[in-house]
């Protein structure tokens, strides 16, 4: 009984002294006891005794959200190689005649997608959305560790082919990230569906400036042409189709590599006339299924004359 007692004395000296354990590497720790809310924190290395009950990634994100923009700036982690978005920086490559209000809303620049300050940057990512190589991995690595919390918190499940989820940019120049997860099996209508779900997201978040990375071209191996065609026209049909009071948003195709360039630069000038239709006079539902829309016939005899 007495061996008994002296064991439970024992538990009870090593249970008090279990905060100088758990911290054993800041000597310097500094209790304090807040009146007002009778809380109680120390100073030490592990910030597990001095956060609220928010997660990390929650209160950061509000954090950022409510910076003003030169504060945010500071956090970026481009430093001050960001690129402020103004159409006007911006190179366009069109044919004769496109009418204004699509032309002055689409453009193709090569560069860094992490250091454009924009409303939201499109990441082509994989479906579990933790990040992985080429520009998914760049995006990640920008906005730091946060983004990948957020995304385990908010989508568990990941996000499926041709779907799109939308996060804080956080350390990026761009407020947003929008996820989309392309087809690896070369699928236009999935690509198609893809681009359809993160306009839809530009649309539900009232964005004003988008820019595309070449979605699917990289070790999903898309063909680089295939996906420029189903990106420039899926786009193209979108902002035809607005209406005039949510025509205000301005879409920028970012290229890393001078084949890309290219290849929307070519696809660029064959854009049509404000009297034409697009290639096919296309529009697209959300599954990506394509509609005609002509008063031509669409019988299988007058597709098969043509």
């Amino acid at each position: 009984m007495q061996s008994l007692f002296h064991e439970l004395r024992r538990y009870l000296a090593v249970y008090k002294s279990a905060p100088s354990l758990v911290a054993p590497m800041d000597h310097k720790r500094r209790k304090s006891n807040d009146s007002a809310t009778g809380r109680y924190s120390t100073t030490s290395k592990l910030s597990c005794f001095t956060t609220s009950h928010k997660s990390s990634w929650e209160v950061e994100k509000d954090k950022f959200e409510k910076m003003d923009l030169e504060d945010k700036r500071r956090h970026y982690s481009c430093g001050n190689k960001f690129i402020t978005f103004d159409k006007d920086n911006f190179p366009r490559f069109f044919g004769k005649g496109v009418r204004n209000s699509v032309k002055d809303k689409m453009c193709i620049w090569r560069g860094d997608i992490t250091c454009l300050e924009v409303d939201a940057i499109v990441n082509a990512a994989n479906k579990n959305l933790w990040g992985g190589g080429g520009v998914d991995g760049a995006i990640h690595i920008a906005a730091g560790k946060l983004l990948k919390k957020e995304t385990d918190k908010r989508y568990p499940d990941g996000c499926p082919t041709g779907e799109a989820r939308i996060t804080s940019g956080y350390r990026l120049p761009a407020k947003h990230v929008i996820h989309a997860v392309g087809p690896k099996d070369a699928s236009e209508k999935m690509l198609r569906r893809c681009y359809r779900n993160v306009l839809r997201l530009v649309d539900e978040h009232k964005l004003k400036s988008v820019a595309f990375p070449c979605i699917a071209t990289g070790i999903y191996g898309y063909p680089n042409d295939s996906a420029a065609k189903v990106a420039v026209e899926t786009v193209y049909s979108w902002l035809k189709n607005r209406s005039e009071d949510s025509s205000d948003c301005f879409i920028i195709f970012c290229v890393y590599l001078k084949l890309d360039e290219d290849i929307y630069k070519e696809l660029m000038q064959k854009l049509p006339a404000e009297s034409q239709e697009l290639a096919g006079k296309a529009n697209y539902d959300d599954s990506g299924e394509q509609h005609t829309n002509t008063h031509e016939s669409t019988s299988p005899e007058s597709r098969e004359a043509t």
